[in-house]
């Protein structure tokens, strides 16, 4: 009996260990200056997509591990955001598949609000475990046109934590 609760607590942590590798979620991706990586609206994670009956067709059918999909592919030119295609856990999805009305590239007018993309190579990870891109952007958009852009690069002292700074403490005077 002991030998089964034994084998009973193994496997428990077995797939607990397994639960936490689990597999990272799609992101929306944006391309901008030869780069490209996730862009999201903080807070929820990812981009809307206009609503479809074929979308969420989509949506139903993928069997993936990764939670997300289909999700836009997006590029920043000319100070506007487009989309150009769809992609999921299975691969690309022609944009014109899921909205035969539109070409590529459509401007993203159902996007507006703060967005946030981190753009090339991963350039180190920060003692807490957070990924640091080469390049990481902060857009205010309304309805696909970007009103203002803040742009960041980073390299490995990104991620160089300094100890706090102590005020300097004056002795004690003397009576």
């Amino acid at each position: 009996m002991r030998y089964f609760q034994g084998f009973g607590v193994v496997m428990m942590s077995f797939f607990v260990t397994i639960s936490a590798l689990a597999t990272e979620p799609l992101y929306d991706r944006l391309s901008y200056k030869g780069q490209a990586g996730p862009i999201y609206q903080p807070g929820t994670g990812w981009l809307s997509l206009p609503e479809s009956e074929r979308l969420q067709a989509l949506k139903r059918e993928e069997r993936c591990s990764a939670i997300g999909g289909p999700l836009g592919t997006y590029k920043y030119d000319d100070s506007r955001l487009w989309i150009t295609g769809l992609h999921r856990c299975s691969g690309e999805v022609a944009l014109d598949q899921v909205y035969p009305e539109m070409v590529v590239p459509t401007l993203a007018v159902w996007l507006s609000g703060k967005l946030v993309a981190k753009l090339g190579g991963v350039v180190c990870t920060k003692p807490s475990g957070a990924w640091v891109f080469q390049t990481e952007l902060a857009l205010d958009v309304e309805r696909g046109v970007v009103l203002s852009v803040s742009e960041k690069t980073n390299d490995a002292s990104a991620c160089v934590e300094l100890p706090p700074v102590l005020p300097k403490s004056t002795p004690p005077k003397r009576k």
